[in-house]
This record gives C-alpha cells, structure tokens and sequence, in this order.
C-alpha cells in the first residue's frame, strides 16, 4: 500500500456512520480500493434500512466515506472514478474507487475540513443562516446525479420538523428491543470508548453532565417501564424537541433516483455539505430517524416492532417532513438541522485501520468478499 492511498483510506475512515457502526471494510488492489458492506445483520438494523436486501442507513455511510476518499485522492493529485455495485453476483460489494494521476486536479478546498468535522448535537443560536453561508451549502450540490438540497428557516417550520423529529426518541424510550439497541451503542467513559471505538461516547450526546446518572437507570428497562406509565418517554421526547427547535435552520437531501446506488450517491452529497457546512464554522446534526424508520413500516420486523398507532405515526412523519419542504416524500434520503452552537462535548472514536483495510492481490476475475479469500 503506498502512502497516498493509506492517506486517502485514513480520510475515509472519518465519515460518519449511524451510530458510529462504521459498517465497512475495505480492500487495496494496486491502484483500486474496494469498499464492501460489513453492516451488522442484527434485524434491529434493517428497522433502519427497510429490508434485509438493502440498507439505506449504511448506503448514506459508505456514501459519505466515498467522498471523504475522494476529496482526500485530490489532495494527492489523483482523480478517484467510482464504480457502484460492479459485479451483481456480489450485492455486498459497494464500490470500487480507481486512483488515476491527473495533473489537471486541483485539491478540493474541503479536504482542509475532513478531520474538523464532527457531530453537534448542543442547541445551535436561533439565527437564520446568512446568505454567504446558504450560498456555500447550496454550491457544494451543484452535481445533481449526487442528488439536491433543499433548507429552510422560517421559525413555524423549525417547529413543525422539530416536533415530528423527536417523535425518534419517543419511540427509543418506549419501545423495549429499540431501548436496548440504542443503550448498547452508549460509551459512558472515554476508558470503555478506547476499548470499544465504536458507538457514542457519552459526552457526546450533549446531555448535561449531571444526567450521567440518571441515564444510568434509564438505561435498564426495569427503570423505563416505571418511568413510561409516568410519562417518562414523552418528556424526553419534548426536552428533545426543544433542543431541536434551537436552530438556525433545516435541511433535506433528496434522492437522484430509488436504486441502493442512489442511496450511496445521496451519502456523498450529504458529506459535501456537511464539510461545507464546517467550512463556514456551522454545526450540524442529523435527525434520520423518523426517515428511515418510516421505510420498515410495513417490513415484517416493522410490524412486529411496533404497534399500529406507532406505525401510522411514523408515515404521517415522513409525510409531513416532505410536506414542509413540498416534495415527494419517497425522495428523501436525509433531514439535518444546521446552525452556530457551542462546540460538542466530545468525539466519537474510531476503530483502528489495521482492522478495517486489508491488502490483497489484483483479482483475475469477479471480486470476492474478503470472507471467501
């Protein structure tokens, strides 16, 4: 492995994933990195990604790490040419980027912001974004086959995406198997985060360092069943819904088209803005949750994780975000808020390199998943 595509894998590496999974592994073949699927096949993931045949939440990931591989390779003077899902007969194979030499690439200005940034889950300053700064969240879209934007900041639909984003964390403190998912990705020490690398470290889901307690009992359900016939879960689902209405404004990503390569497409556009966005010293916090849970609604483990009423909530979510922003809600790949806030209380960690990229001789014939080898 040469130094310039161990520099471009360690930028990889930096994307973000839900719930800091990092559900990918990744193979060097001379000059082409292979990017495969290594999403857990727990069916509690596929809540997220509405079947056990695609996966929509890993496909924003490996989306977003694509593109933090390719902003890196022009750094390096490399042109990165990406094939999604090249060989049919191996669905987990996601891409295969090519580093070509070119010295016509310029570095990509956003290659200064791979490492800063970060998710901020603090409450933002209710400040509309300023045009500058609307401008260059708009203008790293520009290449429409990655998919489109859309923002918003007038305060009653901040309060309407706020209210219907919450709904997420009603449901994680309500429902047993969702509560128990969700506390198992929850590092409360950075000594646990260190060994773990992967998942929340605790500061970083900005809650008030006087709840670490607290969060201590909820975090068994014994705790919770008491708490639910007390209310609990919808307390937190409105202390949520404020902290999501301290905002500067909304945003959509919206899908180019409905293939698992679409969803990947929509990955590296979220990226684009969300250096973009780190660019202009704005935080930013994805609320995917009613989005893609309203994707399992009607998925066997959909059914058999919720209720009716939980169900029907959820698409009238779903509904209502396409609604305020006035599209069709089958294209919305991802809903964030964006503004200036306090910098978050931690980072997530990383799993180390040596674990997720491997070297293997170039392939004669169709690529193999690095478990038949």
């Amino acid at each position: 492995m040469t130094d310039d595509i161990r520099f471009v894998l360690e930028q990889a590496l930096r994307a973000p994933s839900g719930d800091n999974t990092q559900p990918w592994r990744w193979v060097v073949r001379g000059e082409s990195i292979e990017l495969w699927n290594e999403s857990s096949d727990d069916p509690l993931h596929t809540l997220y990604s509405g079947s056990r045949d695609n996966s929509q939440a890993s496909y924003l990931s490996f989306g977003a790490a694509i593109e933090n591989a390719s902003v890196a390779a022009t750094t390096r003077g490399y042109r990165a040419e990406i094939s999604y899902f090249p060989d049919p007969a191996c669905p987990l194979l996601i891409a295969v980027l090519a580093l070509l030499k070119d010295p016509s690439v310029a570095p990509d200005p956003l290659a200064d912001f791979l490492a800063a940034r970060v998710t901020n889950r603090r409450p933002y300053r209710r400040v509309p974004l300023a045009d500058a700064e609307r401008a260059a969240l708009l203008s790293a879209t520009e290449d429409r086959a990655l998919g489109e934007i859309k923002l918003l900041d007038d305060r009653q639909s901040v309060a309407k995406l706020a209210t219907i984003a919450s709904l997420h964390d009603e449901l994680i403190f309500s429902i047993k198997r969702l509560h128990a998912y969700i506390f198992s990705h929850i590092n409360w020490t950075r000594r646990e985060d260190d060994r773990r690398r992967i998942g929340f470290y605790f500061p970083t889901l900005a809650a008030p360092p006087f709840t670490w307690g607290f969060m201590q009992l909820m975090r068994h359900w014994w705790f919770m069943r008491i708490g639910i016939a007390c209310g609990l879960h919808r307390f937190i689902s409105l202390e949520q819904r404020i902290i999501y209405r301290e905002s500067g404004g909304y945003g959509i990503m919206l899908l180019p088209g409905d293939s698992p390569a679409d969803w990947v497409r929509v990955g590296r556009l979220t990226e684009r803005v969300w250096l973009a966005a780190t660019r202009e010293g704005l935080s930013l916090h994805p609320l995917n949750g009613v989005i893609l849970l309203s994707l399992s609604v009607e998925t066997e483990e959909g059914k058999r994780m919720f209720s009716r009423a939980q169900r029907q909530r959820l698409v009238e979510g779903s509904e209502g975000i396409a609604r305020i922003f006035g599209v069709e809600r089958g294209r919305i790949a991802f809903l964030f808020r964006v503004g200036r806030g306090r910098a978050p209380g931690g980072r997530t960690s990383r799993l180390p390199f040596e674990r997720l990229v491997e070297v293997a001789a170039p392939l004669e014939h169709a690529a193999r998943s690095p478990h038949e080898r």
